[in-house]
């Protein structure tokens, strides 16, 4: 991987928590979006199951 070059001007718009909130935003935007579009639905596995069953 390349190394990082960050200019010396550069100054972020946004506090590391701020980018944090953002990116997951995004990521949940596109996951509703997609499912849509493909018509799926998110299901879960349950926690436990009894033995025997």
């Amino acid at each position: 991987m390349g190394r990082l070059v960050i200019p010396p001007e550069y100054s972020a718009h946004l506090k590391v928590r701020e980018v944090e909130i953002a990116i997951k935003d995004i990521k949940d935007f596109f996951q509703r979006n997609l499912a849509e579009a493909l018509g799926l639905v998110r299901v879960s596995a349950p926690l436990f199951v009894r033995s025997g069953t």
